[in-house]
């Protein structure tokens, strides 16, 4: 894999600040979670229930300053629940980084019809529109 040149100024900066990261059990996410808790930041892992066990080996190889909250970025009441459980836990948040998305499977033009010959809403496309747009709205 390539590796991106960093600039330690910058990391410096996150000592003892929190941070949540959105989509952070797996992939970039998690990446982004262990560096900011290598360079001193406490790190809330925002991620769907469903990645609970990967968020949970993640909390496991790093420390008390990390945290998984479930949270579906794309659900205001859930979003309300995890910026206050990160405060309660930490008392403040200064960072957010908004880095759950999904992809779409199939074409968006790949229309259906319903019995009726009636086209059929894509329910996937309103789901990535959801988490990718919505959900990063939330988050910010």
């Amino acid at each position: 894999m390539a590796s991106i040149p960093q600039n330690p100024g910058y990391l410096s900066d996150l000592h003892s600040k929190t941070a949540i990261i959105t989509g952070g059990a797996g992939g970039i996410g998690a990446e982004t979670v262990r560096l900011f808790h290598e360079h001193g930041a406490n790190v809330v892992i925002a991620d769907l229930p469903f990645a609970r066990a990967s968020a949970e080996l993640l909390v496991a190889s790093l420390s008390s300053r990390v945290v998984f909250i479930p949270t579906d970025i794309s659900d205001w009441k859930s979003m309300l629940s995890l910026f206050a459980q990160a405060k309660k836990k930490f008392g403040t948040i200064e960072i957010v980084v908004a880095n759950a998305g999904l992809m779409e499977t199939r074409h968006f033009y790949d229309f259906e019809l319903d019995e009726s010959g009636d086209l059929k809403e894509s329910i996937e496309s309103s789901t990535v529109i959801d988490v990718n747009l919505k959900g990063t709205m939330n988050s910010l």
